[in-house]
């Protein structure tokens, strides 16, 4: 995912600019993620956009839309990751953080079950101050109580380099999930991707 929207971003500007609407720039890179990424080292399928049914109660169902994810039922297991992409500036860092972004991985309904999800940072073209201004955020008790951070075995909050996926997130941050939604061992690690818009 990473190496296409490098590709296809520095390829073809105007598909990636930072004034697109966040679910243009997800539908743009799954068009982009089929027609490049059809070389067989992708096992599994991306969907964008996906609409998932949830039961809300007797005769109510709601939806939960996903920006991106990617399912495969090779090597000996179903993998279903879920990924949800961000703009991010130094100003919406909340956006970031809150209900439309790593809170539907926390108490949200996002990856139920699941242990490992992604959070996707988009940037300006070469603008690394929000994804700084991140970081220092997470640090935040107020901010760690909200997100229900766990530390891992080092007592760190935020693990960077990555442990979870190392070489393509930037850092991981630990969440504890309510009864229900999480996996049996209580908790979903999120990896951090910051993917940068190309100049115009």
């Amino acid at each position: 995912m990473i190496e296409v929207w490098k590709k296809a971003s520095s390829a073809n500007p105007k598909d990636f600019k930072y004034s697109a609407r966040e679910p243009d720039l997800t539908g743009m890179l799954t068009y982009y993620l089929h027609q490049l990424g059809a070389d067989g080292r992708i096992l599994g399928f991306w969907n964008a956009e996906t609409q998932m049914p949830r039961k809300r109660g007797i005769g109510r169902l709601s939806r939960t839309r996903k920006d991106l994810s990617y399912q495969s039922n090779l090597s000996g297991g179903r993998l279903d990751l879920t990924f949800e992409f961000k703009k991010i500036t130094t100003s919406n860092l909340g956006a970031y953080r809150g209900d439309g972004g790593m809170k539907r991985f926390v108490d949200g309904d996002y990856a139920i079950g699941k242990p490992l999800a992604f959070m996707v940072g988009i940037s300006r073209p070469g603008d690394m101050a929000p994804i700084k201004h991140l970081r220092r955020s997470l640090m935040n008790k107020a901010t760690q109580r909200v997100l229900r951070m766990v530390r891992d075995g080092s007592g760190r909050y935020l693990v960077e380099p990555s442990e979870a996926v190392p070489g393509f997130c930037q850092f991981d941050t630990e969440h504890n999930r309510p009864r229900g939604k999480a996996p049996a061992h209580g908790t979903i690690t999120l990896g951090h991707i910051f993917l940068e818009c190309p100049s115009s």
